[in-house]
């Protein structure tokens, strides 16, 4: 099942499900978090007939509610306009998560803003 498909099931409905295996679900949870829905449930459907003694992969049933927090509304509004705008489902947030490594200021920005570049693994007194 590809992004988009798992993105079609978060249509505004309550309650999705999805069915799928470990990798569905590793893709479906930051999906359903980015359009207001959060998981639930998840049941574990394993194949009741055996082909020689093995029973086969294990069916993964994901239960997402949606979130009807006011901030949970917000983030699935700004991924729908992100979406809308041709851009991607889910954001990279390594910029604004705590301790990541510092932006790159170019160079002609930071002489207008009077501060040196940074640049991440390079000492401030090595730079020009």
């Amino acid at each position: 099942m590809t992004d988009d498909e798992i993105r079609s099931r978060f249509d505004g409905r309550g309650m999705v499900e999805i069915r799928g295996g470990e990798l569905i679900k590793a893709r479906a949870e930051p999906i359903a978090h980015a359009l207001g829905y959060r998981l639930v449930s998840t049941e574990t459907r394993r194949p009741a007939t055996s082909l020689l003694g093995y029973r086969g992969p294990a069916t993964l049933g994901l239960f997402f509610r949606r979130d009807d927090d006011p901030r949970a509304r917000r983030r699935a509004e700004q991924t729908i306009e992100r979406l809308r705008a041709g851009g991607p489902l889910l954001v990279d947030h390594a910029a604004r998560t705590p301790g990541a490594a510092p932006a790159v200021i170019p160079a002609p920005a930071s002489a207008a803003l009077g501060v040196s570049p940074v640049r991440p693994g390079v000492s401030p007194a090595c730079t020009p």
